[in-house]
């Protein structure tokens, strides 16, 4: 199981990490970063102290992810990494 790490008392994830929980590449949770889906953008902050981009943990359970295609499903993870439709 990947935890979160804890910085200030809000809890993060790596942009690797996140995509390992989400079945998905880095290069394509830098692309929700930059640009999301129809819904709306990752929320992240840049911690300019380590240098990396962290995602915060909430995002696993409140961002609305889409299937591909149109018409495509929208569903969301658990705390865990299992989809939540």
């Amino acid at each position: 199981m990947i935890k979160p790490m804890t910085i200030d008392g809000v809890q993060y994830y790596s942009v690797p990490q996140f995509a390992r929980i989400t079945h998905r590449t880095t290069q394509s949770v830098t692309f929700l970063i930059k640009y999301g889906n129809k819904y709306r953008k990752l929320r992240y902050a840049r911690m300019a102290t380590i240098g990396k981009v962290l995602i915060l943990a909430s995002e696993l359970t409140e961002y609305p992810f889409t299937s591909s295609g149109r018409g495509g499903r929208l569903f969301h993870y658990d705390s865990v990494g299992n989809v939540v439709e």
